[in-house]
């Protein structure tokens, strides 16, 4: 069952975002208030991924403390994706789930002023 979890969390998606230092963790590896931005409402694939993320981290050992979920909904993620670059660039403890839609509108031009080179993808 473990490994059907990891399939599947290696077959969603997701993007890290900024590219300062963060803030400062407990310990060596683990971010400080960790958080899946899911850009949409509760219960939908973007939930789904932040979820399996969350329960990943949880079941391994990864992380000790919990990954907040946000839900941000808006243009098939493009009003995290905007407001996390333009607002919090420095903030490297945040994941933002993705699909290929969002792929599609980020290379489309439909997410603003940013492209694909202003995050870090995972």
């Amino acid at each position: 069952m473990k490994k059907m979890k990891w399939l599947a969390l290696a077959c969603t998606g997701a993007v890290l975002v900024g590219c300062g230092t963060g803030n400062a963790s407990k310990e060596p590896g683990q971010p400080k208030r960790a958080e899946c931005i899911a850009p949409a409402k509760p219960g939908g694939g973007f939930d789904m991924t932040c979820k399996l993320l969350q329960s990943g981290f949880k079941e391994t050992g990864v992380m000790t403390d919990p990954v907040r979920v946000t839900y941000m909904p808006g243009g098939v993620g493009a009003v995290a994706y905007n407001k996390i670059v333009n607002n919090d660039p420095a903030n490297n403890n945040a994941v933002i789930a993705f699909s290929t839609g969002s792929l599609l509108n980020l290379a489309q031009g439909k997410f603003g002023n940013f492209t694909e080179k202003d995050v870090k993808w995972l």
